[in-house]
């Protein structure tokens, strides 16, 4: 099979790849590379020609110019070098560059595919409202008459697409962690008297992340605790953004509170991403928001126990398997399930990070995944 992705990727610089924490960029990536073993694959992109060690993947870079786009018409050269696609899936929506692909694709027909990764959500949509709104009435809508369908990351996302678009086909295509990076956890039985260390994995993004909510349930923690046990370790990217510094916020958490039971590292990379978090005992996953987090299958890949509210479109996997809990938004839930967590079994908790090891190695390792979905000729839905 023969798949075109458009994956507006871009690299921050020259120090760092395209492998960020976590995000679209990683999840596409590792899709792809998973592809690549038994398909015929190629990434479009507008800002870089994709290069990486030992890749059997084709980068195709477009300038778009929407004066004399149809004029050069670049695909052109693209069906000339990759040939004729079985399917183009583009994983970007709010992007105006996806509208001549659509057209173009559609023009040779070409069968194509959209991956919204989570910004179908109630919460995601409401979020600059009506921006989208005029996007959505007068462009997307227009646009989607022109594709085969969707690829939903979960049986959550589907239901988010479907209610939108009930005419199109949807299939079920997860995220999944790549193996080449996940290592095996080491000393997972933690004692009664050491802290346990909570670590959120990801973009410092307060509102959407679930961060503000977290900060405030962990001074109430600190407050009603004795025994002040559990630590709490921020990795990832800190953004400035308009006059907002999520580091400024937890530096004066800190002051407030002693001891310093807050830390922020980061970011990591690739396999020092996973010996970073190897160290740490168990995952939080606040948000308001999300596709399939690929922080959680990562943790889960190496036998951490996930905290994780319902938006995350995992909690179900995690309750079924006994891998981790579902928490949520209101007052004290996660305060109280931290307190609980002092005088919990360890050996519990060891157990629920060994389902989840064991669950993903058999269900979400993305090379078993594409392996799954993408057969000679046709795409399958996949059975978690």
């Amino acid at each position: 099979m023969k798949i075109l992705h458009f994956a507006d990727l871009k690299k921050k610089n020259k120090y760092q790849s395209l492998l960020r924490v976590g995000g679209p960029e990683s999840s596409v990536l590792s899709l792809v590379r998973a592809q690549s073993k038994k398909h015929h694959i190629g990434i479009i992109n507008t800002h870089i020609i994709y290069e990486e060690k030992n890749k059997k993947f084709e980068s195709f870079k477009i300038n778009f110019n929407f004066l004399n786009f149809f004029y050069k018409n670049p695909f052109v050269k693209i069906l000339k070098d990759f040939g004729k696609p079985n399917y183009l899936i583009i994983h970007e929506i709010y992007n105006f560059n996806i509208f001549p692909i659509i057209i173009l694709s559609r023009f040779y027909n070409i069968k194509i595919l959209i991956s919204p990764r989570g910004t179908f959500s109630k919460i995601a949509l409401r979020i600059n409202k009506l921006k989208k709104l005029i996007f959505f009435k007068m462009f997307l809508n227009f646009f989607l008459h022109f594709i085969h369908g969707f690829i939903a990351l979960n049986p959550g996302e589907k239901s988010q697409i479907n209610k939108l678009y009930k005419s199109k086909k949807i299939y079920i295509i997860p995220n999944g962690f790549e193996k080449k990076y996940s290592i095996k956890k080491k000393n997972s039985v933690m004692s009664l008297n050491n802290e346990i260390k909570i670590f959120y994995l990801g973009r410092f993004d307060f509102y959407i992340k679930g961060l503000d909510i977290l900060l405030k349930e962990f001074e109430t923690y600190l407050k009603k605790s004795k025994k002040r046990i559990v630590k709490l370790v921020f990795i990832g990217e800190h953004r400035k953004k308009f006059g907002f510094s999520s580091k400024e916020i937890i530096d004066n958490f800190n002051k407030l509170n002693p001891k310093n039971k807050i830390l922020v590292k980061g970011p990591y990379y690739g396999k020092k991403k996973f010996i970073e978090i190897s160290k740490l005992d168990m995952l939080i996953q606040p948000s308001r928001s999300e596709g399939m987090p690929n922080t959680v299958l990562e943790a889960m890949s190496i036998g951490l126990p996930i905290l994780a509210t319902k938006y995350t479109n995992i909690v179900d996997i995690l309750k079924k398997n006994r891998c981790g809990w579902e928490i949520n938004h209101k007052k004290n839930n996660i305060s109280n399930f931290l307190l609980n967590l002092e005088n919990s079994n360890k050996k519990k908790l060891y157990q629920y990070g060994l389902n989840g090891l064991r669950y993903s190695h058999k269900k979400l390792n993305i090379q078993k995944i594409s392996n799954y979905c993408f057969l000679q000729s046709k795409i399958r839905n996949y059975k978690f």
